[in-house]
C-alpha cells in the first residue's frame, strides 16, 4: 500500500505537463492525495495537532527561565516613623531598583505540584532621603508548591494527550481516504458523462444514416411516412441529447478540476477500471479492523475520559481548596556586590493556604450533579455510536459484496446490448426491422452502459468507504499508513 507522505514528497506536476491519452482512477487519486486543496488542509490540520502534542510534552520537561525587572524607578512621598522623635512624618522617597532571576521549574504530573530551583539578585539605588546602594542576593532557593486535594489538570492531560495525538494521525489517514472516495465519485461522474457524450454522438450518426436509408426506402414504397417522420424526430432529439450531454460533461469536468485544484484547460480521457476478482469481505473481520485501526474506538474513549475529567474537576472545586508551599534557600544583603554573596543566611518558608466555602447555596453540589448527568448522556451516546457503527459496517459490507456480482452481470448486459443494437442496425438496413424496434434497442444499449458505470461507481464508492472506516487496504492486505515525521518536516 502506498504511503501518503511518500506521495507528497514526490511533488508531481499537474496534468497539463503530463502527456498521457488516458487517466486511470489510480492516477486521479494520486493527484488528489498530493495536489488537491483538501490534501493541503488535511496536512496542516495534522501539523497543528502535532505541535499541540509537542506543547503538552514540553510541560513535562524542566524549563529554564530568565526573568528581569529593570529600571523600576519610584519617586513618591511616604509616611515613616522617625526614631528620634518617635513620631510619624512624610518624607520624599526616590529609588531605582533592578532585579535578575534565573529559575528551573519542573511540573510534577502525578501530584500536580511544581518544583522550582532559582537564584536571584536585587539592587536598590536609593537617592533620597539618603543616597545609598543595597544588594540582596539569593544564591540558591528550592521551592515546592503543592495543591492539596485539588484538580490536577496535568494528570488528566497525561491521559488525554497521547490518545488525542494518535487520533489526529488516524483522522489524517481518514481525511486522505475521504479524498480517495470523493475523487472516485467525481471520476465516475465524469466517466458516465463522457460515455453519454460518446453514445449521443454515435446515436446521432446511426440515426442520420438510418434516416437517409429510410428516405430511399420511402421512394421505393417499402416504408411509411410515419416511420420516416419518426426517424426525423429521433434525429432532432439526438441533436438535443448531444448538447445536454456536453453540458453535463463540462459541469462534471469542472467539479473534478476544482476538487483536484487544476486549471480549467485540463482535459481528461478516463479509463474504466477493472473489478478485482474474488474480493469478498467478511463482516466480522471488517468490524474488527474498524475498531482496531479506525477513529471510532479512540474518539469515544476520549469522550468518556472528558466526562470523567469534568466530574473530577467539579468535585475538586466543590470543597476545601488547600495548597502547601515549602521553600528553603540562602539569603544575604549588603552594600557591596561581593559582600552580598558572603556568609548567606538560611531562609525557610512553610505555609498552608485554605479556602473553604461556608455557604454556596448548593452551587458546588449542583455542578457535580450536572457533570454526572452529562457523563450519563455521554455513556448513552457512546453506546449508541457503537451500535450505529456496527449497523453501518453491516450495510456497507452487504452492499459491497452484492455489487461485486452485480458489476459482472451489468458488464455482460452492456456487451449483449451493444451487440444486439449492432444487429438491429443491420436488420433495419435490410428492411427487416421497424423504427420502433430500433429505438428500443438503442435505448436498451444506452441504459445498459449507464447501468454498468453506475454499478462500477457504487462498487468503488463502497470499497473506499469501507477502507476509510477500517484504514485497511483489502486488496494488498496491509494497513493504510503515512510517514508522519516527514509530514511535519515539510
Amino acid at each position: 500500500m502506498k504511503c501518503y507522505t511518500a506521495l507528497l514528497l514526490l511533488t508531481p506536476t499537474l496534468l497539463q505537463a503530463q502527456q498521457k491519452s488516458a487517466y486511470t482512477l489510480e492516477d486521479l487519486i494520486y493527484l488528489g492525495q498530493t495536489s488537491s486543496p483538501s490534501a493541503l488542509i488535511a496536512q496542516n490540520t495534522y501539523r497543528a495537532q502535532y505541535w499541540n502534542y509537542r506543547a503538552y510534552q514540553a510541560q513535562l520537561l524542566p524549563s529554564l527561565n530568565l526573568a528581569a525587572g529593570l529600571l523600576e524607578y519610584n519617586r513618591s512621598t511616604q509616611l515613616i516613623l522617625d526614631p528620634t522623635t518617635e513620631g510619624y512624618k512624610y518624607v520624599n522617597n526616590s529609588a531605582l531598583s533592578n532585579s535578575l532571576q534565573l529559575a528551573i521549574r519542573q511540573n510534577i504530573a502525578p501530584t500536580g505540584g511544581t518544583l522550582s530551583l532559582y537564584t536571584q539578585l536585587n539592587r536598590l539605588d536609593q537617592f533620597s532621603p539618603e543616597s545609598a546602594i543595597f544588594y540582596q542576593s539569593t544564591p540558591v532557593s528550592l521551592t515546592y508548591l503543592q495543591p492539596i486535594g485539588g484538580y490536577n489538570a496535568l494528570k488528566w492531560q497525561k491521559r488525554r494527550a497521547p490518545k488525542e495525538y494518535e487520533l489526529a494521525k488516524r483522522e489524517y489517514l481518514e481525511d486522505m481516504e475521504y479524498i480517495t472516495l470523493r475523487v472516485a465519485q467525481l471520476f465516475f461522474d465524469v466517466l458516465l458523462q463522457q460515455k453519454s457524450c460518446e453514445a449521443a454522438l454515435k446515436n446521432y450518426e446511426n440515426t442520420e444514416h438510418a434516416h437517409k436509408m429510410a428516405a430511399l426506402r420511402m421512394e421505393l414504397g417499402s416504408i411509411t411516412i410515419n416511420d420516416l417522420l419518426q426517424l426525423k424526430v429521433n434525429l432532432l432529439n439526438s441533436d438535443l441529447v448531444i448538447r445536454d450531454a456536453q453540458l453535463s460533461l463540462d459541469m462534471a469536468l469542472s467539479r473534478l478540476r476544482s476538487y483536484l485544484g487544476l486549471d480549467r484547460s485540463v482535459t481528461f480521457d478516463l479509463a474504466l477500471p477493472d473489478i478485482p476478482q474474488g474480493l469478498n469481505l467478511d463482516y466480522d473481520r471488517v468490524l474488527s479492523l474498524s475498531y482496531q485501526n479506525g477513529t471510532l474506538q479512540m474518539s469515544q474513549e476520549l469522550r468518556s475520559i472528558e466526562a470523567e475529567r469534568a466530574i473530577a474537576e467539579a468535585k475538586a472545586n466543590r470543597g476545601i481548596q488547600a495548597s502547601l508551599n515549602i521553600s528553603f534557600g540562602l539569603l544575604q544583603s549588603a552594600e557591596a556586590l561581593n559582600a552580598a554573596y558572603k556568609n548567606p543566611r538560611d531562609r525557610e518558608l512553610t505555609a498552608i493556604s485554605l479556602n473553604m466555602p461556608i455557604l454556596d447555596w448548593g452551587m458546588g453540589r449542583g455542578r457535580v450533579k450536572m457533570a454526572q448527568s452529562r457523563a450519563d448522556v455521554v455513556a448513552a451516546q457512546v453506546d449508541q455510536a457503537f451500535k450505529d457503527h456496527e449497523q453501518n459496517i453491516l450495510i456497507n459490507v452487504m452492499q459491497f459484496n452484492n455489487l461485486s456480482y452485480q458489476c459482472t452481470i451489468s458488464q455482460e448486459m452492456d456487451k449483449i446490448a451493444q451487440e444486439r443494437y449492432r444487429i438491429c442496425l443491420d436488420k433495419f438496413a435490410n428492411a427487416t426491422l421497424s423504427v420502433t424496434e430500433l429505438n428500443m434497442a438503442q435505448a436498451e444499449k444506452d441504459n445498459a452502459v449507464r447501468r454498468y458505470i453506475s454499478d462500477m461507481s457504487a462498487f468503488w464508492s463502497y470499497y473506499f468507504q469501507i477502507r476509510r472506516l477500517c484504514l485497511y487496504d483489502f486488496m494488498t492486505g496491509k494497513d493504510i499508513s503515512a510517514t508522519f515525521d516527514q509530514l511535519v518536516d515539510q
